[in-house]
């Protein structure tokens, strides 16, 4: 008889690996909740605050005729486009 193991990822590490394979590309924060939940968020800011964790989801919002957007985007933790970054959550916009 076969036998079938599951192994469970955390939410956390599926929302790194979802992040890790899309470096550089800006994602609207509408889709990340539809895809991952409502505590996408703070999901996030654990992955931020993880020194090992190799990158840094940073988030900028603007302002549209249509409302406000706001996009996710991960960038490699010692990246020359944030040379400031000390690990905290930081809003751009």
């Amino acid at each position: 008889m076969a036998t079938a193991t599951t192994i469970r990822t955390s939410k956390r590490d599926l929302i790194a690996g979802y992040f890790r394979e899309r470096l550089h590309q800006p994602i609207n924060s509408f889709d990340l909740h539809v895809k991952f939940g409502t505590a996408v968020r703070a999901r996030i800011s654990e992955i931020n605050n993880d020194p090992d964790s190799g990158f840094v989801i940073r988030n900028h919002c603007y302002s549209t005729d249509r409302g406000e957007v706001s996009l996710y985007t991960a960038v490699p933790r010692d990246s020359l486009f944030f040379p400031d970054w000390n690990g905290a959550h930081v809003d751009d916009g």
